[in-house]
């Protein structure tokens, strides 16, 4: 049965089908509503401010994740995180994280959270550079950025994601999720279920650092807004959205990801670099690359 907890790709790949032959997976239950691109993208500079942390891993280590006891690695299943000095985008070490699929149990995930910024500042940006050494293939899932949101002691959702899926001639791309599994009205008022939104503007490059950063206006109602850059390029702005829970503990928190129930080839690796979270300053716009409801 898979894990269906953090999203569905948007495009399948054809040439998977002996893959999904091995993978057992409810088919009953159903994908989320799939919203396509609408416009062109626009070059977008984003307007984030002051640095409130940062993470170059030139400690040799993952200690900048836990600064403060606001945030810090939390693995599950076949995963590994740790520093390392085969790849970096500047000085001499990256976070590597690897995961193995299939197994059991059946997802695997890296996290690296930060939750202290996210409690203290209801708009941020969110950033990291993602390096990826090889193509993959993506069946069914793969979430590698998350906003999860608590409500009292017992739910601890993702609302917001961004996946990887593949194209139809094989390349990775980045799409925005919303989760099918969260049972309360969203992402935008008078809409419920799970919403994924597709891009056409860029691909994921292999063996290059890609940069992505999230602008996050919070709220428990829909006055949310969440706004994704790869490159300094905008793919989605979303506005008039929840974010979170509405509890007092509902606070977003961020974490950089490698997680996913099936991937090919495995062990799959990707590399983190200078993850950054800074005060913003963007100003509210209805549309974007992918602003279309």
């Amino acid at each position: 049965m898979v894990n269906r907890a953090l999203g569905i790709p948007v495009v399948v790949v054809g040439a998977l089908a002996l893959v999904l032959a091995s993978h057992e997976y409810d088919a009953s239950v159903p994908r989320p509503h799939t919203v396509p691109q609408a416009g062109d993208a626009r070059v977008a500079q984003p307007r984030c401010g002051n640095v409130l942390w940062s993470a170059d891993h030139d400690t040799g280590d993952l200690s900048q994740w836990y600064e403060g006891d606001g945030g810090g690695e939390f693995n599950s299943g076949s995963a590994t995180s740790t520093a390392s000095d085969d790849v970096a985008r500047s000085g001499r070490f990256s976070a590597k994280a690897t995961i193995v699929t299939p197994h059991v149990p059946e997802t695997s995930g890296v996290r690296l959270f930060r939750w202290t910024e996210s409690h203290f500042h209801q708009e941020a940006c969110y950033g990291a550079w993602l390096y990826f050494p090889q193509q993959y293939i993506v069946p069914l899932w793969w979430n590698i950025l998350q906003f999860k949101s608590r409500s009292g002691s017992t739910l601890n959702d993702v609302f917001w994601s961004l996946q990887v899926g593949n194209r139809p001639r094989g390349p990775m791309f980045v799409y925005l999720n919303w989760w099918e599994g969260l049972s309360i009205e969203g992402p935008h008022q008078d809409e419920f279920g799970g919403r994924s939104y597709s891009q056409t503007v860029k691909d994921i490059p292999v063996r290059r650092w890609t940069h992505l950063q999230v602008y996050l206006r919070q709220s428990s109602t829909f006055e949310g807004q969440i706004i994704v850059w790869q490159d300094d390029v905008e793919l989605f702005n979303m506005n008039g959205v929840r974010t979170r829970y509405p509890s007092g503990n509902g606070a977003n928190e961020w974490s950089v990801n490698n997680y996913s129930d099936i991937l090919s080839p495995s062990p799959t690796t990707i590399y983190i670099d200078d993850a950054a979270i800074t005060t913003a300053s963007v100003e509210p716009s209805s549309a974007g690359a992918s602003g279309a409801r």
